[in-house]
């Protein structure tokens, strides 16, 4: 197959997104992580493949996906529709009949070149506010191939392109990407080895030495933390990530990210459990003093 045949797996393409780089932005989310972050608020993005899912709230109880299910893998549980995942053969007829729209799919194959016309409506926009495009996830190294193609063919039609990622990549790869990166968004989830194996599934030591290789390549990039209760929310962890962050030396900023409970719909959408379904978020004006406490931000020219 040749490189401009490759397709990516996205789960949503965000337009005019405020909260992903510099500007107004055009976000691309890609199917896949290679962390388990138990507290994860983006569940559709774990699995690479396509997935079926179910909203309750679009659901009308008509009962004709029952019905018109091939293999007998929908029934109903406590008022919902339960997928029998292990007797779903994935032929969509759940999708194709349910006019209230609440079976759906998850994740679309994009060719860069559907994503770069996306970008291209957008380019105003961009223009206007100093904005552009940001690739996210899930974690878009797991589609490395595709995620070179796209950032390239982005940079080369002079787009500013942002990555966020985990940089839970080999640095080869992202030694491979940074001609074609002008901004990059990394995570700092948990500072202590062991808890973070613990709360995202594997060490942070590739995580922290790809960020000091980060630091020394020069590129522009922020670091980011989301708060999150029970996991990193004490003021001393939360003090010796900003303290790490601080002692790089081109770190653009340190940011909070606050957690909220409102991802629980989508792993019930998806027939997950969610460990932080009865979390409740931090209280606002507790998470602003965490901000001004830990936060920086440095103009560097």
């Amino acid at each position: 197959m040749a490189m401009n045949d490759l397709r990516g797996m996205v789960t949503h393409v965000q337009r005019m997104s405020l909260h992903d780089g510099p500007g107004m932005r055009t976000t691309i989310f890609f199917k896949g992580c290679n962390l388990r972050c138990k507290w994860c608020h983006n569940p559709e993005t774990f699995s690479l493949n396509q997935e079926l899912g179910w909203i309750r709230n679009k659901c009308i109880r008509c009962g004709v996906c029952l019905e018109k299910c091939p293999s007998g893998a929908l029934s109903v549980q406590d008022d919902e529709i339960a997928r029998n995942r292990n007797v779903c053969i994935g032929c969509h007829t759940c999708v194709e009949e349910c006019y209230a729209g609440a079976h759906h799919l998850i994740g679309k194959t994009y060719s860069t070149e559907d994503l770069c016309n996306i970008a291209e409506e957008d380019r105003g926009f961009f223009e206007n506010s100093g904005g552009g495009v940001t690739v996210s996830g899930g974690e878009p190294t797991v589609q490395y191939s595709f995620l070179k193609e796209l950032l390239k063919a982005l940079h080369e039609k002079d787009f500013h392109v942002a990555l966020q990622t985990n940089l839970k990549a080999s640095w080869d790869k992202y030694e491979e990407l940074l001609p074609y990166v002008d901004y990059f968004m990394c995570d700092l989830k948990v500072l202590d080895k062991e808890a973070h194996r613990y709360w995202t599934g594997t060490d942070n030591e590739l995580i922290l030495a790809n960020m000091v290789r980060l630091d020394a390549s020069g590129k522009r990039y922020c670091v980011r933390t989301p708060v999150v209760p029970g996991v990193n929310d004490r003021k001393e962890q939360l003090r010796q990530m900003s303290d790490f962050v601080s002692k790089l030396k081109h770190a653009e900023k340190y940011e909070l990210i606050p957690f909220h409970p409102l991802a629980s719909y989508k792993y019930k959408d998806l027939g997950m459990k969610y460990e932080f379904e009865t979390v409740k978020e931090i209280p606002k004006n507790e998470f602003k003093e965490l901000k001004q406490t830990f936060e920086f931000n440095i103009n560097y020219q």
